[in-house]
């Protein structure tokens, strides 16, 4: 029996049928859904000096029996880290790729523990200068959603005929029943029964105790008056207690204030002031205009109503002296800064609070300096007024 020559128009008929049977009438096979599962994988994808790429893209692709199953892909984030959750146990081929590296290829097989890498390999490709570093291990599961099944359909309410109420039936009154005559006829009635005579009792005379036997009641005395309110006038406030101030003199005549000329003196006050904190109110804005205006006699008493981390500090000159300038200082362990008025002392969280007051009465010259901490911790504060003594 030998072999029969087909036609070409026969053998063209013949490929075409075969290829509809292949690809079917309505298209090519189209690639499906990846299968889902529970597990999750944890891609870390880095360079080869083992820094973290961003941006990288991962791709997963389930290794079925047709291989024409849709890729899963995702991106590395900033820490070069990618999750692919919601994945079927099984094998899957895995690429990553960046650009100017390696693709890096693999199977995995995943499962309930940490996923397996079966073969990798490296896929140089044109302008790739190294290889990928890849690291898998087990992603978070992606949690299972169960649709709750649909509520049975409650039963369309039955209507039944009304009833009509039933009527009451008229209640019967029982009339109440005869009285009985108290003697029945043929009865002899019987004769009243004689009350008991009550004896009279004669009245007993009322026992009172004698005076041996009656004890005396103490007397209450009266709870004292209370005290009348005093109208002694109240005591001014004091001024709260600090720490105690230390005072020097300096003269040019002695060579002790390099800065006096000569026939001038430096009187310095040295006072550490708490600290009000950096939330703190600090010194009120008219704390200084209320000082400028009392007399010094009152600024003790102005000095009782200072917030914390607010404080004066006053000096006197020697009298007949004659007052010449000022010098603003605050400090810490460290060292002493100069501070200018009415602006914060470099790097101490500090201020005086403008030139100082100055108050002449007679002979006497007087001054009072505001000062204002708002550090978290303490800082000393030196306020050294000039002078030239004797008036001269």
């Amino acid at each position: 029996m030998g072999f029969r020559s087909i036609s070409p128009p026969r053998a063209t008929l013949l490929l075409l049928g075969l290829w509809l049977a292949m690809w079917g009438l309505g298209g090519p096979l189209r690639a499906q859904a990846a299968p889902s599962g529970p597990h999750g994988l944890e891609v870390r994808v880095q360079d080869h000096r083992g820094q973290a790429l961003a941006g990288a893209e991962v791709e997963l692709r389930w290794l079925g029996n047709d291989g024409r199953l849709a890729a899963l892909t995702a991106r590395t984030d900033a820490s070069g880290r990618a999750l692919l959750t919601g994945l079927a146990a099984g094998s899957w081929e895995l690429r990553a790729r960046h650009e100017r590296f390696m693709i890096f290829v693999s199977e995995v097989v995943i499962s309930g523990g940490k996923p397996l890498i079966v073969a990798a390999r490296q896929e140089n490709i044109r302008g790739a200068i190294a290889p990928l570093r890849v690291r898998l291990a087990r992603g978070p599961a992606a949690p299972i959603v169960r649709e709750k099944p649909a509520p049975h359909p409650a039963p369309p309410p039955v209507s039944r005929p009304s009833l009509p109420e039933p009527v009451p039936a008229p209640a019967t009154v029982t009339p109440p029943p005869p009285a009985v005559s108290a003697v029945a006829e043929g009865a002899v009635p019987e004769s009243p029964r004689p009350e008991p005579a009550v004896q009279a009792v004669p009245p007993q005379p009322e026992e009172r105790p004698t005076e041996a036997e009656m004890e005396p009641v103490p007397a209450v005395k009266p709870p004292p008056p209370p005290p009348p309110p005093s109208t002694s006038p109240s005591a001014p406030k004091a001024a709260p207690e600090r720490a105690p101030e230390v005072r020097t003199v300096r003269r040019h005549a002695d060579r002790t204030c390099p800065e006096c000329p000569p026939g001038e003196s430096a009187h310095s006050v040295e006072s550490e002031v708490a600290s009000g904190g950096a939330e703190a109110a600090g010194c009120p804005g008219e704390i200084r205009n209320r000082f400028a205006a009392a007399p010094p006699a009152a600024w003790v008493e102005l000095a009782a109503e200072l917030p914390p981390g607010c404080s004066e500090i006053r000096l006197e000159l020697p009298a007949g002296a004659r007052y010449t300038g000022y010098r603003y200082e605050s400090g810490t362990a460290a060292g002493w800064v100069d501070c200018p008025a009415a602006r914060e002392c470099p790097g101490l969280s500090s201020a005086w609070l403008g030139d100082p007051i100055v108050v002449r009465e007679g002979d006497a010259t007087r001054l009072l300096a505001l000062f204002e901490n708002r550090a978290e911790g303490p800082r000393r504060a030196r306020f050294t007024a000039y002078c030239r003594e004797g008036g001269r």
